[in-house]
């Protein structure tokens, strides 16, 4: 760790560090400090120079020769501050250009009269140290320090000396002006290469914007698709319930609620294959409401529908949990009977309900007789399948009412 601090400050790595950098600002904040690496030295190499030459060639009173040594020494330590401190770019760059300026301004204020012509040597050498900063602003500002000074030679040069007249300070002054121009149009071509990197920013600023603006489109679709998801799962929900009620329509009689003449068939069918292999009884029951025609034609349609509601409910009540009842017709009821039971067990059943259902029904404050019918066949002495058992339970049923109605038969051969 102790290395990689070293070689922060090294000037290889810092020119190294440019190369690979591909922002403005970090290339800005590496040339200001390969700037001030080369100009603190050049300070504090000028503070002896300046101390050898003030006191000890000519000299000069002690503590001036101090101050001034102090403040070129200070020049030095403020650009190794500035190396060392984090500071924004923009104000790195200034007070970098700031020091600068200010060391060449002492300069020509205390060595004019001794070098002459040499000052401006000191100053072509000041803005040569400014073109390696990337930011121009720099350059400008030094330029324009320096060529204030030269201004102010010129008017205030004097004309005693045929060799530093103001002919001389003017061409000297349109050298430097000339200086600056062909800096300033240097500086600009070094600068070129961090325009193309600001456009190449620029891009990908703007394709990072319009990647934002691409998730929140994909954002808004996610949202969209969301409600489209839960409009499709309460669509699919109201076509299950659709579905579920249609098949309730297909398999449910819709007066009584009951199973209609479909599902009792189908039913019949699952059991009587499930029973072939259990050998087991079935008993198909076909019930028949006698006299319903009359109550129809005496009372009334709508009546007669009550009726039937009314006989469901009855019939219902009197069969046991295990058992189907359903309605396959307008008075006709089928009951299926799938335990162990024997023939007498199913007669006795099937008496009780009988009974129960010959109890008077008072409809709309009108009292009702009513009795039923039954024929029974059973699986699979009278029939191995479904419309041979129907058919065989309404023979028997039939022969019920020719019997005098009221009454429960059993198949038999010679029933017809």
């Amino acid at each position: 760790m102790k290395k990689r601090h070293k070689g922060k400050y090294f000037a290889p790595n810092i020119l190294r560090e440019i190369d690979l950098s591909g922002s403005i600002n970090d290339i800005t904040r590496q040339e200001n400090m390969l700037a001030c690496i080369y100009a603190a030295p050049v300070m504090f190499i000028s503070a002896i120079l300046n101390f050898i030459l003030q006191y000890v060639v000519w000299h000069e009173n002690m503590i001036r020769v101090l101050m001034d040594t102090l403040l070129l020494c200070s020049f030095g330590i403020v650009l190794h501050v500035l190396l060392r401190i984090n500071l924004k770019v923009k104000l790195f760059t200034f007070l970098t250009a700031g020091v600068f300026g200010m060391y060449f301004v002492f300069i020509y204020i205390r060595y004019q009269n001794n070098l002459g012509p040499l000052i401006w040597i000191i100053a072509c050498l000041q803005l040569i140290l400014v073109i390696s900063h990337v930011k121009k602003d720099e350059a400008i500002l030094n330029g324009i320090i320096i060529l204030s000074v030269c201004i102010y030679t010129f008017i205030k040069a004097p004309d005693v000396t045929v060799l530093f007249n103001r002919f001389y300070y003017g061409m000297l002054l349109l050298l430097m002006f000339s200086f600056l121009l062909s800096v300033i149009a240097a500086n600009h071509v070094h600068y070129s290469r961090y325009k193309i990197i600001k456009e190449q920013l620029k891009t990908v600023v703007k394709q990072k914007q319009e990647i934002s603006a691409l998730y929140k489109e994909v954002d808004e679709a996610k949202e969209e698709l969301r409600m489209q998801n839960e409009k499709l799962q309460a669509y699919n929900i109201k076509i299950i319930q659709n579905e579920e009620a249609l098949k309730h329509l297909a398999y449910y009689d819709m007066l009584t609620d009951l199973p209609n003449r479909t599902m009792i068939y189908e039913s019949l069918d699952h059991i009587l294959n499930t029973t072939q292999i259990q050998k087991t009884s079935i008993y198909v029951v076909f019930i028949d409401i006698d006299y319903f025609k009359n109550i129809n034609d005496s009372l009334g349609h709508h009546v007669g529908d009550i009726f039937i509601t009314e006989a469901a409910k009855r019939l219902k009540s009197s069969i046991c949990e295990d058992d189907m009842l359903g309605r396959t017709g307008g008075d006709e009821f089928t009951l299926i009977i799938n335990r162990n039971l024997t023939g007498k067990d199913v007669f006795k059943y099937l008496d009780t309900m009988r009974d129960k259902f010959s109890e008077t029904f008072i409809i709309k404050n009108k009292v009702i007789q009513s009795s039923v019918s039954l024929g029974v066949s059973i699986f699979p002495v009278d029939g191995k399948d479904v419309i041979t058992l129907m058919r065989k339970s309404d023979l028997a049923m039939y022969k019920a009412k020719e019997l005098g109605k009221n009454t429960i038969q059993f198949y038999q051969q010679d029933i017809l």
